[in-house]
């Protein structure tokens, strides 16, 4: 690891850092490293300066009521509730999590399919609600099959894990999402990182590697997660002509509010045909759980074979099926909620900009407002927390050290009066810490 100055670090990233280099001590046993962590985190806690155990006391909106998280079980309806804060941290892009219609049809397929699944795929645990979401994506994707995962992140994990082995390259951007790194982890395979977005190097490190290895895979993310790029999904497929790779995209961040029926971002972009091995999860815009991989039949029953994460997961509930479906039935049929949040973004990312907010290159309704100085960085995310606002510092390990930014994730359901207030908010709090 590099050196870095611990000076210059908050105690978020002091933490994080903390922990991924006591990992490696070996003279320590886990007893002692747990309890180093948590006194950190505990003395952090104590100072007010630990934001990552708020809760959103009463769920997920664009609005409501947060709380410091109780490890009193006797108290769990007395949180300490501070006043109600406006909501940016949440990924329901469509808001439809709480839209009328989608908890109705999810209380009905509880009472039609009782509550859990009770085993995985493979042993009986999938139904008709579960065979219905596949069949969905396998046609708005053009593809010959789709597997449902419990998860995004296992979709993730269970599929990369699955296909590569230790005589392949796995080539990722930088900025792909942790569940992507776990998963060829897994694997065993050479990996290799280009530069976030970088085509050029993309093509240096395809051209140095050509015929040392089994199989290639590039995965990439449409959208980015933590900088809310787009990436360069044209000139990606253009080099498969030349390199022959099997291309995986993550739509996580994209798919619902991307293309013509959110079909998402390479359906936009006219590249579906193109990408082998195409994903999103169900827990952003279809406000549910899980993740889908659509891909070829042939691809798939090797899938279904090799993962574990899909062999030995129980299927999601009928509940959050039920959610997705009318999710997926309500995203494809009204424009409008995707109206909404575009124009939404638009909105704030021009009053942003307009008040000189470092936005770099990003695009989507994932809004990041870079701060170098970390320690800024920290107190201006507790000033937004305590004049309600709500959002946390995107730090590491989530993004490279000395990368430090705020990220704001827009709804549909958000107002203008919520985007008004928090960039007054913001201004004031930047200008107080000399940040504008």
């Amino acid at each position: 690891m590099e050196k870095v100055d611990m000076q210059n670090l908050t105690p978020y990233t002091k933490i994080g850092l903390l922990a991924r280099t006591i990992s490696r001590e070996n003279n320590l046993t886990l007893r002692e490293k747990a309890e180093i962590i948590f006194d950190l985190k505990q003395l952090q806690k104590d100072a007010g300066i630990y934001p990552y155990d708020r809760i959103c006391t009463f769920g997920s909106s664009h609005r409501g009521q947060v709380s410091e998280k109780s490890r009193d079980h006797d108290l769990l309806e007395d949180l300490n509730a501070t006043k109600p804060h406006v909501i940016w941290n949440l990924n329901h892009y469509l808001s439809l999590n709480r839209h009328p219609e989608v908890i109705q049809f999810a209380k009905e397929c509880v009472d039609k399919y009782g509550t859990g699944s009770g085993t995985s795929v493979f042993s009986g645990g999938m139904n008709l609600l579960h065979q219905k979401i596949e069949r969905f994506f396998c046609k708005l994707w053009k593809k010959e099959e789709c597997l449902l995962f419990p998860t995004g992140y296992s979709a993730n994990l269970g599929t990369i894990s699955a296909l590569a082995g230790p005589e392949d390259l796995i080539i990722i951007d930088g900025e792909c999402h942790a569940s992507v790194h776990d998963g060829i982890r897994l694997t065993r395979a050479k990996r290799e990182m280009f530069d976030h977005n970088n085509i050029e190097n993309l093509e240096t490190i395809l051209t140095r590697s050509s015929g040392d290895y089994r199989n290639t895979f590039l995965i990439v993310e449409s959208v980015y997660s933590m900088s809310g790029d787009e990436t360069k999904i044209k000139e990606i497929c253009a080099l498969k002509k030349t390199h022959g790779f099997f291309l995986y995209v993550d739509e996580a961040h994209s798919f619902g509010f991307y293309g013509k029926n959110g079909a998402g971002f390479c359906a936009e972009k006219g590249c579906l045909e193109q990408v082998d091995l195409l994903m999103t999860t169900l827990s952003k815009a279809t406000a549910s759980l899980g993740g889908v991989v659509a891909c070829s039949k042939e691809l798939a029953a090797y899938i279904q074979f090799r993962s574990n994460a899909y062999m030995f997961q129980a299927c999601i509930s009928p509940a959050d099926a039920g959610a997705i479906l009318k999710s997926l039935e309500l995203l494809t049929t009204d424009e409008g909620y995707r109206t909404q949040l575009w124009n939404n973004t638009f909105t704030f990312r021009e009053r942003l900009v307009n008040a000189g907010f470092d936005l770099k290159d990003s695009i989507s309704p994932v809004i990041p407002i870079y701060v170098e100085d970390e320690i800024k960085l920290s107190h201006l995310c507790q000033e937004l927390f305590e004049q309600g606002v709500f959002t946390n510092a995107i730090i590491y390990p989530a993004v490279a050290l000395n990368e430090g930014r705020l990220r704001l994730i827009v709804t549909a359901d958000h107002t203008e009066e919520d985007i008004n207030r928090t960039v007054e908010v913001l201004k004031a709090s930047a200008k107080k810490l000399e940040i504008l």
